[in-house]
């Protein structure tokens, strides 16, 4: 998914989905995680990743303060920060993306649905 955002006035060309989507985390050896895919032109953001229920609740954090590069995968295994299965339905990867030069941040949004 190539998408093309406005961010603190400036454009830029960014990736960012999940694959597979939706994934099933039952142990079955078939789609049990998925990878958060990201990609954008620039190289020196530290990038934060959240994952929230469809009610805006915080259910794990994915990625705290981590070189992002250009691009990356980060895997989610459908477990909360508990490591408890999350029931089945829709949930919301945040991304904030931080400039390690100059302090702009970037911020993206994408869904994923856990199935059985």
């Amino acid at each position: 998914m190539q998408q093309i955002a406005k961010s603190n006035g400036q454009t830029f060309t960014h990736t960012f989905y999940f694959e597979p989507n939706p994934f099933s985390p039952d142990h079955d050896g078939f789609e049990d995680v998925t990878f958060l895919h990201y990609s954008w032109d620039y190289s020196n953001y530290l990038i934060r990743v959240w994952i929230y229920d469809r009610h805006g609740r915080l259910v794990n954090k994915l990625l705290q303060s981590a070189a992002g590069g250009t691009q990356g995968a980060i895997m989610w295994n459908g477990k909360d920060r508990n490591g408890q299965r999350v029931p089945i339905g829709r949930y919301i990867a945040y991304l904030e993306a931080s400039d390690a030069h100059n302090g702009k941040v970037k911020r993206l949004k994408t869904t994923v649905v856990v199935a059985r």
